[in-house]
């Protein structure tokens, strides 16, 4: 019976995790709260001529019923110059969420099928979403996160985007520096350098073909301050209670390296 749930689970994590990351770009702007869980809009001032403003709201998604919990928060962006660019960006985002959605409903009914037929007791699943904004100015940058638990088990996958508000386009970690800086050498030393200290206070990571080894230039990111962020997905170095690793790399180790 045990066994039966556990599968179950792996089944729906898995659906989560295969998702593609979207990585984005950096923002010189003040940090905002966390993405609005009741539906109230969050305004994120835009340090432009061109744009007024850019604006967050949200479009809320609850449900308790049949055996799976829905708490989902979907971003709905405003204020872009391009508005082409605009409604691709909210339909990319709104489409993503709901596959997880309806994949999780697939999910959940195969499980509440082999629940009913062998007569066990249901323990729903929750798929949540939620979303923060993490800086605004040039460039907006904010992340996705969207979990999904069973008991005590659970799974997380965070999407980060960055967005060069002036020429209304993702950007990448690549983005962000002169064509053929060696910024990776920096991070990747950066990164090495905060996990040794990290683990001389206890702190567990994995080890050989398993842990850290190097950034890609489609590295999953986002800025918050005077900083660059670099995140990984959960599992990916580390063991799941360490969650979604993240490393604050400072603008002043890259500033001769940034555009």
């Amino acid at each position: 019976m045990k066994s039966k749930k556990v599968i179950a689970l792996g089944l729906a994590s898995c659906v989560l995790l295969s998702q593609p990351l979207y990585a984005a770009q950096p923002l010189k702007g003040n940090t905002k709260p966390r993405g609005p869980m009741k539906g109230k809009p969050a305004v994120v001032a835009v340090q432009k001529d061109q744009v007024k403003e850019v604006r967050f709201t949200t479009k809320k998604i609850t449900s308790t019923e049949d055996g799976l919990v829905l708490d989902i928060c979907i971003p709905v962006i405003e204020g872009f110059t391009d508005i082409k660019f605009q409604k691709k960006l909210n339909d990319t985002i709104e489409k993503q969420i709901m596959k997880d959605k309806k994949d999780m409903e697939q999910e959940v009914k195969k499980y509440l099928h082999d629940a009913k037929k062998q007569d066990l007791k249901i323990s729903p699943y929750k798929l949540q979403v939620d979303y923060d904004i993490k800086s605004s100015g040039d460039i907006l940058s904010f992340t996705i996160t969207t979990g999904v638990s069973y008991g005590n088990n659970s799974m997380e996958r965070v999407d980060s985007y960055n967005i060069d508000e002036k020429g209304n386009q993702l950007l990448q970690l690549k983005d962000l520096f002169k064509e053929g800086s060696d910024y990776k050498k920096i991070i990747v030393a950066e990164i090495e350098k905060q996990i040794k200290a990290q683990e001389d206070n206890k702190v567990v990571y994995f080890k050989g073909n398993k842990g850290y080894k190097n950034i890609s230039a489609t590295q999953a990111f986002y800025i918050q301050g005077d900083s660059v962020v670099i995140t990984f997905p959960k599992y990916s170095i580390a063991p799941g209670f360490m969650g979604t690793p993240e490393f604050k790399i400072p603008f002043s180790m890259l500033k001769d390296l940034l555009k």
